[in-house]
């Protein structure tokens, strides 16, 4: 590349200077430091050429006080390229120009960021209480869902509702583009004890909504009621009403906390034995029918845990976690981290294991894979303190294709793949951490936004 001064800039012109910066793959300062000399408006749209929308980047949310903020929900914007951000913040959260504070003890948080990962608009959700935010999902019409619980009343913008049962109340949002409320809906122990644990969306713009309860849970216009401890799963429509709400049939120990869709509307739940002895998954049809369940029971050399669940192009769900799966491993061989792909009745098509855990997993349309690996060297110190992440795409098969490190202290909370297949990840992080080609600085326990480029 030829050599660009300030002297030349003028020359090249704003046009021909923002062209170079979009074709850099990594950042060049000369370059930035070109387009600043023509006027400060041509280096804003250099910074951004440098980074969007064929670059990684990675954005910091500063984070005051300590381990009750948790940013840990990430969904792409399939509509925009963007991404969302969620979670529940205790003290006041800084996003770029945004500065969120929570209302009472801790509320919902929310913000959108475009495709260069800067953000659009930042928000919280709550009262006086404390609401929480565990789930977010996304539609293909840049629609946003959140799952979470609240105590008290609270008015999301649709109209008051009061968590005053014997249980844990929950909420789900529906936000459009601008993070307006477009409906909310009370989840409501009515008796016993009800937790949800997840949701996600289907190609229909209906949202199903996964937990487990002893009791009765009421959702406004249908209620599941089970004698015993099991799972429970709703379908919300798009316009906020309920489709049906079934108990899963479930053993007492068996807690399910993912679901995913495919592309044909078959529903995948997935859990764990809250006794560490094995891993479970099921599928449900359209109609709200259990068609089948899996067990995959322990080896005894290690404790089984499930991590997280994605569905293949195939329409397969593939699960990662911490075991063998009941068949396929050597349970003498000190690898006890997993990924496998399920068949039509959920059994393992093929399994790979590994010593380093796989904690997230996000499928690409073509057939392959990203996963998410987090290994801390101490797991007693609070996070990211001596941990590293590393982010590899593997074929249809489980093989590696490739891999990339996050360089600095930073922890995986959560992974999905933007409209291009690149991943974005999500976690925590403290001093210099870089994502590909674009680096930040975080201060102790802040949380980072960040997009690989494969």
């Amino acid at each position: 590349m030829a050599v660009i001064t300030n002297s030349n800039a003028r020359s090249l012109g704003a046009f021909g200077l923002l062209m170079l910066l979009a074709a850099c793959d990594e950042t060049d300062e000369t370059l930035q430091d070109a387009a600043d000399s023509l006027s400060p408006s041509i280096g804003d749209l250099a910074r951004n050429a440098r980074v969007c929308p064929n670059h990684s980047y990675v954005t910091i949310a500063g984070a005051d006080g300590a381990g009750d903020t948790h940013l840990d929900l990430l969904a792409a914007d399939e509509s925009s390229g963007g991404a969302w951000l969620g979670g529940t913040i205790a003290d006041p959260i800084t996003l770029g120009k945004f500065e969120v504070a929570p209302s009472g003890g801790t509320d919902a948080f929310l913000a959108k960021l475009d495709a260069c990962g800067a953000p659009i608009w930042a928000r919280s959700f709550g009262a006086t209480g404390d609401e929480t935010a565990l789930s977010l999902q996304t539609d293909a019409d840049g629609n946003a869902y959140v799952l979470g619980t609240l105590d008290g009343t609270v008015d999301f913008g649709s109209g008051p509702i009061s968590g005053e049962g014997p249980g844990f109340d929950a909420f789900v949002l529906k936000l459009d583009a601008d993070g307006d409320v477009v409906w909310s809906k009370h989840i409501h122990t009515t008796d016993g004890v009800a937790l949800t644990t997840n949701i996600t969306t289907d190609k229909e713009g209906n949202v199903l909504v996964l937990g487990h309860l002893e009791g009765a849970v009421s959702f406004g216009d249908a209620t599941v009621d089970s004698s015993t401890v099991t799972g429970f799963l709703a379908r919300i429509d798009a316009s906020g009403a309920t489709d049906w709400a079934i108990g899963l049939g479930l053993g007492s120990d068996l807690h399910p906390l993912d679901v995913e869709t495919t592309s044909a509307g078959e529903i995948f739940v997935a859990g764990e034995d809250a006794r560490g002895v094995g891993i479970f998954a099921q599928s449900i049809t359209t109609e709200g029918v259990v068609s089948w369940t899996q067990s995959f029971r322990a080896s005894g050399q290690f404790l089984e845990q499930f991590f997280d669940m994605t569905v293949a192009a195939d329409d397969s769900p593939i699960l990662v976690g911490r075991g063998f799966l009941k068949q396929g491993g050597d349970e003498s061989a000190d690898t006890p981290y997993f990924v496998a792909k399920l068949g039509d009745l959920g059994e393992p098509t093929w399994v790979q294991f590994g010593d380093q855990p796989f904690t997230r997993v996000a499928a690409h349309s073509d057939g392959s894979f990203v996963l998410g690996t987090e290994r801390c060297e101490d797991v007693s110190k609070p996070k990211p303190t001596g941990c590293a992440v590393a982010i590899s795409r593997r074929d249809a098969d489980g093989n590696l294709v490739g891999s990339h490190d996050v360089i600095g202290e930073a922890s995986l909370e959560a992974l999905d793949l933007d409209t291009n297949g690149r991943p974005l990840i999500q976690g925590l992080a403290s001093g210099k951490v870089r994502v590909g080609g674009a680096s930040a600085i975080a201060d102790e326990r802040d949380f980072y936004v960040g997009r690989l480029l494969h």
